[in-house]
């Protein structure tokens, strides 16, 4: 974690940051996840324009072609974010799925048991 600004709990001089540092819930995350998969809404009230979602969920990469939007991933049909240690949200936004793999692990294979993961819930969880 060579990374993140010690100590981890100095609120003064410590800012979250997309490459490591924020934190939160799994609940948090499922909420969150909620609203991407519906379509920016969540409990009733807006958060985010359908074509704001629109930018989510298409490629921002240009001519690289690296399966990213506007900092989600987009693959096998669905987009979210991963974190330095295997943690992922993916939504699938034709079926509704939201599934949040939260693990901390950096042994090398972790991508493989999130993709094992993402594809036996995709199994399950049909619309």
């Amino acid at each position: 974690m060579g990374f993140l600004t010690r100590p981890l709990s100095d609120r003064a001089r410590r800012y979250p940051e997309a490459g490591g540092g924020l934190f939160s819930t799994t609940h948090d995350i499922f909420r969150y996840g909620l609203m991407l998969a519906n379509d920016g809404e969540l409990d009733g009230k807006r958060y985010l324009s359908h074509g704001a979602m629109e930018e989510l969920r298409k490629e921002q990469t240009g001519t690289t072609h690296v399966n990213y939007s506007l900092g989600y991933h987009l693959r096998n049909g669905m987009f979210g974010h991963d974190g330095a240690y295997c943690t992922d949200l993916s939504v699938d936004p034709k079926s509704g799925m939201v599934a949040i793999f939260m693990v901390q692990c950096s042994g090398g294979d972790q991508w493989a048991a999130r993709d094992l993961f993402l594809k036996t819930a995709a199994e399950i969880f049909p619309k």
